[in-house]
């Protein structure tokens, strides 16, 4: 009876060391768990800044590109801009000679009859000239 006893006591004891043996572990255990889950959530901190910073990139560009593109839009509406004043000019200054033209005719014809009128004076000077060395 001592024996089973003593083999009894001797199993509690080696209970109460296992015990008290995983309760040094735990705190260790803890502290590696506690460590694990922070180099863990600085992995996620880093990620999400990183893809942050992309995502601020890619808007960066885009931004970039839609000024660009706008610049570009700016620099043809300008060409547009002149070539439509330049074809308003052209059928302006066409209009203005349209309201000429009849005019410009008209001291044409006019020029013509004068010409026509300072021939025919001529040509009755030299007549009455040549009448009056005839007679």
């Amino acid at each position: 009876e001592d024996i089973k006893k003593d083999k009894a006591e001797q199993k509690a004891v080696e209970k109460m060391a296992e015990k008290e043996e995983r309760k040094k572990h735990k705190p260790e255990q803890k502290a590696a768990e506690k460590k694990a889950e922070a180099d863990e959530d600085e992995q996620a901190r880093k990620a999400a800044r990183r893809e942050k910073n992309r995502a601020r990139t890619e808007e960066q560009l885009a931004e970039q590109m839609r000024q660009a593109q706008t610049k570009e839009r700016s620099k043809e509406d300008i060409k547009k801009d002149k070539a439509e004043q330049k074809a308003v000019e052209k059928m302006a200054e066409k209009e203005e000679r349209k309201k000429h033209k009849p005019e410009q005719k008209a001291a044409e014809k006019k020029a013509e009859a004068d010409e026509d009128e300072q021939a025919r004076k001529a040509a009755r000077r030299e007549k009455k000239k040549a009448r009056t060395e005839e007679q």
